[in-house]
Order: structure tokens, then C-alpha cells, then sequence
């Protein structure tokens, strides 16, 4: 699908073609890619303009056309699952270091460990 856009020169590029190829991204399900790949693209047409490579950057005027963003929360281990989460860390065997940089554990309690070498 980049290959629509990538082997032909940049000027050639508009708004047609960069809302069929993010709308590609968007149907394989993967919405927060395609705003990514959005702002990437816009990026390197900013960059173009200041090359005076085009004049005219197509990506803003797709705004509208493209699925919101989808915005939500993340999965998260709360104060009571934390000592059995770190109690099976501890018990898988793997040579890794464990980098915890300031945790908040809603007690106003921070712990950091930083490099600390795995638990054998």
C-alpha cells in the first residue's frame, strides 16, 4: 500500500491518494496507526515545502475524513494485585533487569530500582 505513494514523486502525491492509503491502515483495524502514519506523512510534507519540493501539504484536509482517534485506558495492576504480580516475577528465572522508575502506588508511596540486577 506504501508503494502507491512511495515510488512516485512527492508532488505527485494529494489528498485522493494519501486518505485511500491511511483508510487501507484503517480497515486492517489499526486507527491509532493510521493518525500516526498521518503525522509522519505530514511531517515530511512540511519538510518538502521547506525544499520548495510542493507547496501544498494534503494531510490537515484530511482530518475529518479519517475514524477518531481511539482514546481510552489502559490496563493497569492495582495496590492489591501488586504483591502477587511481583511475587510471579520474581519466580519466572530470566537473566533481565527490572527497571521500576517511580511508581505510584497510590499511598504516596515511590519506590525506584533502577538496574538492579534480577532476583536469582
Amino acid at each position: 500500500m506504501f508503494t502507491r505513494i512511495s515510488n512516485g514523486p512527492i508532488s505527485e502525491v494529494d489528498a485522493p491518494l494519501m486518505l485511500d492509503v491511511l483508510r487501507q491502515i484503517e480497515k486492517f483495524g489499526a486507527v491509532n496507526m493510521a493518525t500516526r502514519v498521518a503525522a509522519h506523512c505530514s511531517a515530511v510534507f512540511r519538510f518538502a515545502i521547506a525544499k520548495g519540493v510542493v507547496k501544498y501539504n494534503p494531510v490537515p484536509d484530511l482530518r475529518g475524513a479519517l475514524k477518531p482517534r481511539i482514546k481510552g485506558h489502559h490496563a493497569a495492576i492495582g495496590t492489591d494485585e501488586l504483591p502477587e504480580f511481583l511475587a510471579t516475577l520474581v519466580s519466572v528465572e530470566a537473566g533481565m533487569f527490572l527497571q521500576v522508575d517511580n511508581v505510584d502506588l497510590s499511598c504516596h508511596a515511590c519506590i525506584t530500582v533502577k538496574r538492579a540486577p534480577w532476583p536469582a
